[in-house]
């Protein structure tokens, strides 16, 4: 029993007949102990999130709002866990709806497994992106369609040359977010084309 005296400082007594002999071996009094308790506390969470992949978002890392590609970067091996548990749930997935399919006589069709993305970009990182492939296109260093295929994996344009057909017919008739016009030409005009 651990007692504090009237002195202020600590008696320790036996526990009675038969029990062991106090011991002041495992005190401290300099809170050290607490301190590498934490240290190695936070060792096994690292060494648990390597070995699991799993990543736990701490706020006290990376503070305020955080683009799309930050935290793919934050989560990279919760991704890559998650990529590949993908690939084997994804092929069971799309054998048993063959096998379905071809219960209910439909033998000729295949399966196949799309996920979307574990983390979508935010609007900034869309901007900053098309911002980019705008410049390299007006410098002539990259190919509108080139530019627009990039693209493709936000505006979900499977076809893409079918897209820039879609994108020409919709310039020549104006636009749909073009508002302006000569200069001196009043803005919101019954002349200009609105969305």
């Amino acid at each position: 029993m651990i007692r504090r005296g009237a002195d202020q400082t600590i008696q320790i007594t036996s526990g009675g007949a038969g029990a062991p002999e106090a011991s002041v071996s495992l005190l401290e009094m300099t809170g050290s102990g607490s301190a590498a308790a934490g240290a190695y506390i936070s060792m096994v969470e690292g060494l648990t999130e390597a070995a699991t992949g799993v990543v736990e978002h701490d706020p006290e890392k990376a503070l305020g709002a955080l683009s799309g590609t930050a935290l793919e970067r934050l989560m990279a091996p919760l991704i890559a866990t998650i990529g590949d548990l993908r690939a084997t749930y994804g092929a069971g997935l799309a054998r048993w709806f063959e096998l379905m399919l071809r219960v209910g006589d439909f033998p000729e069709y295949t399966v196949e497994v799309t996920w979307p993305r574990v983390v979508e970009p935010t609007l900034e990182d869309l901007a900053a992106i098309s911002g980019s492939l705008i410049a390299l296109r007006d410098s002539g260093l990259m190919l509108r369609r080139d530019a627009v295929q990039i693209l493709s994996n936000w505006t979900n344009a499977e076809d893409v040359d079918a897209y820039l057909v879609q994108l020409d017919e919709e310039a020549a008739q104006g636009g749909t977010s073009q508002i302006g016009g000569a200069p001196g030409a009043d803005p919101f005009g019954a002349d200009q084309t609105l969305p």
